[in-house]
């Protein structure tokens, strides 16, 4: 059974989202409550980005294969750029796979440059995306060679369980935190095991 990991990183913004000032901070996303409803900040942004790239630098030290997930394109760019030099001494290999048959009326292309092998979703990886460690997919479902999923969407990907461990990285910003409670529950109701993070 895949095991869930939340890694909660405290707001750099504001005292009003930082959990130590709140009375309404709790280890438990699914129970935390937003003390505002703006978007997430560039920082909070930034520090997310920055924990993802070391949760996979991590993996791929240990010899796990990563899949990064994201519904949204510009985070899948920012964090793509982000592994090309997030450490002044290592890197990250990696490549951004992208769908290639859209539902949603957007073209795109593939990053990687040979030809590869189809799934049955519409996805084409090239031998790039097959042999790199880590691969970042915007609306994309991975392929079948990968142990580690870190999930960046708003939602619970339909095939988080295909993985050994998914990896959830919120903040405290108040539109991340809904989503993390949410998809907390949606683990929780369904008895993954959960561990959750503080940072």
């Amino acid at each position: 059974m895949t095991r869930v990991d939340f890694y909660v990183l405290a707001s750099t913004d504001s005292a009003s989202t930082d959990p130590a000032a709140s009375d309404t901070a709790t280890s438990d996303p699914a129970t935390s409550h937003p003390t505002a409803t703006e978007p997430e900040s560039t920082n909070s942004i930034d520090s997310r980005t920055d924990m993802v790239c070391k949760l996979a630098e991590k993996a791929v030290r240990q010899s796990r294969r990563v899949f990064i997930h994201t519904d949204d394109q510009d985070l899948a760019k920012r964090v793509d750029e982000a592994l090309w030099g997030f450490r002044d001494d290592s890197f990250v290999p990696h490549c951004r796979v992208v769908c290639t048959d859209h539902t949603d009326g957007h073209a795109s292309t593939n990053t990687g440059t040979n030809s590869g092998t189809s799934t049955s979703t519409g996805t084409t990886y090239t031998t790039q995306a097959v042999q790199e460690p880590v691969a970042i997919g915007y609306n994309t479902e991975p392929d079948l060679e990968r142990s580690v999923l870190i999930n960046l969407a708003e939602s619970v990907p339909p095939f988080f369980s295909r993985f050994e461990r998914t990896l959830e990285v919120v903040t405290e910003a108040p539109g991340v935190r809904e989503g993390a409670r949410e998809r907390y529950r949606y683990y929780q109701q369904r008895g993954y095991p959960l561990h959750h993070h503080k940072l």
